[in-house]
Formats: C-alpha cells, structure tokens, sequence
C-alpha cells in the first residue's frame, strides 16, 4: 500500500485503491437527497440546522449543504460540528476505552419548533458513534439521523422512494463489510489522508497496517 520512498506522498496511494463507489454516483446520491430534504421544507417557514460529526462527517455535510442551498435560497441553513472518537487508529477497529466527545457548544436539540434537525456521518458502521451522539440529544420529532454509507445489514437504506425516518438512524448507500476492508474518501481516511475524495475507495486493512509499520520504520530512518 505505502511506497518505501519517504517523500512519496500518500497521495498516490489513493489511486491504487480498488474503487467502490464512484464521484459520479456519490453526487447522485447527495442530489437525491438534497431533494427530499427541499420537499420536506419549501412552502414552510422551517430553517435547517446540520450537525456535523467531524472529521469524517464533515464532507458529507459540506457537500450536502452545496446542494440544499441551490434548492432551498430561501431557507435559513446552519452548519455545526461536534467531534466523537471512537476509532483506535493502530487496529482500524471501535474501541469503548478511547471515547472523546466534543459538543462544541452545540445546542444538541431543535431550537425551535421551527426547526429541522439533521445529524450527519459518514459511515455507519457499529452504531457506536450515532448511539452515543443520542445520549447527548433531547427527544424530538425533528431530528433525523443520516450516514452516507452504511455497512450491509447494520440500518436500512434512505432511498428515493422511501421517506427520511424521524429519529431513526439512515443511509443512503449500503456497502459490503467483510471485516477485511477499509474504506477511504467522502469523509473515510487513512491516517488524516484521502477524507476530501468525492469517491470512495476500499483497501485490504491487514495489508494497510503491515505497510503502514514498513512505511513508518523506512520513514524514521
């Protein structure tokens, strides 16, 4: 996965990455989205408000709000972002010891009556972070729970024919999970690298973690 070089820069690396969901079908998905979300809202005096889970949550929410803005010129649209780690980064894997949780002085409930609640990730995976994000939430009617991707068989799919779920955690593109794969881009890195991608991408995560010691020893020498 790393090249021996030092100064070989990961960004190479993304392209040899087999692709799993292309740029073209990631911008489907959000545009399909982004239109439900302007049926739900147009002819009503209801504002958005969009939590972001960063780091990972941050492209979708980005890109999201690109699209809610063309549709929606009129509504009132807020972005914020709460941070919630849970990922130990040396196994790739969820890791209940390693929980940092910052609110960042969001309100974690609608302001008003008037108001659209959205909390965003990028990827569903064990449902540790969205479960733990509830704790810190006031119940309400209005808030929807979104992920761009979500593993097969973890939450049902936000499709087009399908209305979004009030309190009810959705994705909008299932992906396989054979407990051998890491995904990289819209939002998903390695190592810091590769979130701001507009398509996703898979590696081999034995592969990436025996070459990510090699890259490193060849790094420090």
């Amino acid at each position: 996965m790393f090249n021996n070089n030092k100064n070989k820069s990961l960004e190479d690396n993304f392209y040899k990455c087999t692709k799993s969901v292309s740029e073209s079908e990631v911008i489907d998905l959000v545009e399909s989205l982004a239109t439900k979300i302007a049926s739900m809202v147009e002819d009503t005096n209801l504002s958005i408000r969009i939590i972001s889970i960063l780091k990972g949550g941050d492209f979708f929410s980005t890109f999201l709000i690109q699209k809610l803005k063309l549709k929606l010129p009129n509504t009132k649209i807020k972005k914020e972002g709460i941070t919630v780690s849970l990922y130990d980064k040396e196994t790739l894997t969820v890791s209940s010891n390693k929980i940092n949780v910052e609110l960042n002085g969001c309100l974690m409930r609608p302001q008003s009556d008037q108001e659209l609640l959205f909390i965003l990730d990028d990827l569903y995976d064990t449902g540790s972070t969205m479960n733990y994000v509830k704790k810190h939430l006031t119940n309400s009617s209005k808030i929807i729970y979104l992920t761009l991707f979500g593993f097969l068989g973890s939450l049902s799919v936000a499709d087009q024919e399908q209305p979004l779920i009030m309190n009810k955690c959705m994705c909008l593109r299932l992906i396989p999970n054979s407990g051998d794969l890491w995904y990289v881009g819209c939002g998903l890195d390695l190592d810091e690298e590769h979130r701001d991608k507009p398509e996703l991408r898979f590696v081999i995560k034995n592969h990436y973690l025996l070459n990510k010691k090699l890259y490193l020893n060849n790094y420090n020498k």
